[in-house]
């Protein structure tokens, strides 16, 4: 369907990066020469915030409201191009992995793939989100997910399971190099997923 998922990653991870920086990194808002970023203190409350959302797996629409002023500030910030470390990219990710839209997922999992490249020693959260951006995005364009990192509901039960797989994308060493559970492990959780988040789970 896509091809060696290596492959993918990559190409769509290097081309975001150069178009986010051509785009949304002004000259006069570069770091100085021998500078070490700092992580970027919004960003993180912002994330914090988004999380603190979830903690009890429920939705409601004030929730959805704050997603989108988040996202919105998140914007902003890269706008700006006051995304300086692995850990503002994948704040920001985590933000627009909550988003309405496929194209809002995209940039999550563009993100998330950046701060895994910035920091490959620590890159454990930001390999986890992009494989599981990347199912989300497949989601929302009706499309089997690759890494078994997404659950659903069919409507006619609260009880949520795992969302269709397709098995031949990736094999489960890839599934381990991207810090996800192994395909049998992921359909074992559905029933701790149902008992811990009340049946209705965010991630």
């Amino acid at each position: 369907m896509f091809g060696n998922s290596n492959r993918v990653f990559h190409w769509v991870g290097l081309g975001v990066f150069a178009i986010l920086t051509a785009v949304f990194l002004p000259q006069d808002e570069q770091q100085e020469p021998g500078a070490a970023p700092t992580d970027n203190a919004l960003l993180r409350s912002l994330f914090e915030a988004d999380q603190g959302d979830r903690k009890n797996g429920t939705m409601d629409m004030d929730t959805v409201k704050r997603d989108a002023t988040r996202r919105e500030q998140v914007m902003g910030e890269l706008r700006g191009g006051r995304l300086r470390t692995a850990s503002d990219h994948y704040h920001a990710a985590m933000v627009f992995q909550h988003g309405e839209s496929a194209d809002e997922i995209r940039l999550a999992f563009s993100l998330a793939w950046i701060a895994a490249q910035m920091e490959p020693e620590n890159d454990e959260r930001s390999m986890w989100l992009s494989a599981a951006a990347w199912d989300r995005i497949l989601l929302r364009e009706k499309m089997p997910q690759w890494y078994g990192t997404q659950y659903v509901s069919d409507g006619s039960s609260p009880e949520m399971k795992l969302y269709q797989v397709d098995e031949s994308a990736v094999t489960d060493e890839e599934r381990k190099r991207f810090h996800v559970p192994v395909l049998e492990e992921a359909r074992k959780r559905v029933d701790l997923i149902n008992q811990t988040f009340g049946k209705k789970p965010d991630r």
